[in-house]
């Protein structure tokens, strides 16, 4: 008559370990920023392959991949008040996004597998530019400056434009190793990497150029009530801007990238 109550004490003790468990693994899981604008087909993956959807006020932790559909598009703000922006068809995995931990700590290293990312970095890059990285498969691209668009693709390999400030891209090879020298990109200015090729500039084509003059949100309210540096100032006064022209749905009606033929290196 006993045995049946002690076995059920036992499976609801079970029961709630493994809640806890999973309740803690969740605490465990670092956010890297929040949604604040999605549209259409956009998910987050996980290491496992795990994907749930993201709407606007999603927390993207470090480690997942976030992913548009066609008619995708999404933005965020990281957690240091960086603003990204997804197009259509495009993954980025958040590989790494420490901030608020002491400087030898901070950094962000974020992955683009495929598709068009739109960046104005943070208080990260503000403080150390080295920390705050975007790495394709054919190149890396470090901060030198606030604003810029990436594009890659088997085809056209990377492409870099420079919106504020400047870059430096370098072309690396399966294994990570550079090829060739960097180029350094001004505003205005686009590089391109290759698969096995350094890098080059060449002429912007017009899908980047729409893309860097496309409407970003509003700023974050901590960065108003903070008053925020120079850099951090400058790049608000453009997303204010480019909010009262069409606001943040500008940045889901992008055309797709051109065919190979059309970008050019000189």
């Amino acid at each position: 008559m006993t045995l049946a109550p002690l076995r059920f004490s036992r499976l609801l003790a079970l029961l709630i370990a493994i809640s806890a468990a999973a309740v803690s693994m969740a605490a465990l899981a670092q956010t890297a920023g929040t949604v604040e604008f999605a549209q259409g087909d956009v998910r987050a993956r996980d290491a496992s392959g795990r994907e749930r959807p993201v709407a606007r006020g999603t927390a993207i932790a470090v480690g997942e991949t976030v992913v548009t559909g066609t008619q995708g598009a999404v933005q965020m703000r990281m957690v240091d008040n960086a603003f990204i922006a997804l197009r259509s068809e495009t993954e980025v995995n958040v590989n790494e996004y420490k901030y608020g931990a002491g400087a030898a700590d901070e950094n962000a290293v974020l992955r683009l597998l495929k598709g068009t990312l739109r960046t104005f970095t943070g208080r990260i890059a503000q403080s150390r530019k080295e920390r705050f990285l975007t790495v394709t498969p054919t190149s890396t691209i470090g901060i030198r400056g606030s604003g810029n668009v990436a594009f890659y693709s088997p085809a056209l390999g990377t492409l870099n434009h420079t919106i504020e400030g400047s870059h430096v891209t370098t072309s690396i090879n399966a294994q990570g190793q550079p090829i060739g020298a960097p180029v350094v990109t001004l505003p205005g200015q686009t590089v391109q990497v290759l698969p096995g090729q350094p890098p080059v500039r060449v002429p912007t084509p017009p899908f980047l150029i729409q893309a860097a003059t496309a409407a970003a949100p509003a700023p974050a309210q901590s960065n108003e009530s903070t008053g925020g540096t120079a850099e951090q100032k400058q790049v608000s006064s453009e997303e204010r801007s480019g909010e009262s022209r069409s606001n943040s749905t500008a940045d889901a009606a992008l055309p797709a990238p051109p065919a190979l033929s059309a970008v050019i290196a000189t």
